[in-house]
């Protein structure tokens, strides 16, 4: 459960002052999501969309700009991990 009293952090509904977006007490935590998503932004730009969560990112990049579809990125992730947490299940790529 170590990763969702982090998760915590970037979920709305828990802090409504502190979104992904906004400086949070786990900057660093931030960071690592937003520069992760960003290899993966880059891997799109480089070698294209081949799944479903790449070709939404490809649409939202086209449309906001790299920066702002990293950050949306991991957002997702974060919220993603922490339905896992929650649900107690695992991962299954849509």
């Amino acid at each position: 459960m170590y990763l969702a009293h982090y998760t915590k952090r970037f979920i709305p509904e828990f802090d409504a002052e502190c979104r992904i977006g906004k400086y949070c007490k786990n900057g660093s935590l931030r960071s690592q999501l937003i520069t992760g998503a960003m290899s993966v932004v880059i891997k799109v730009i480089k070698y294209g969309a081949k799944t479903k969560k790449e070709l939404w990112l490809q649409g939202l990049m086209q449309r906001r700009g790299n920066r702002c579809a990293a950050v949306a990125l991991a957002n997702k992730t974060v919220r993603t991990a922490y339905s896992m947490l929650q649900n107690n299940t695992e991962y299954h790529a849509a």
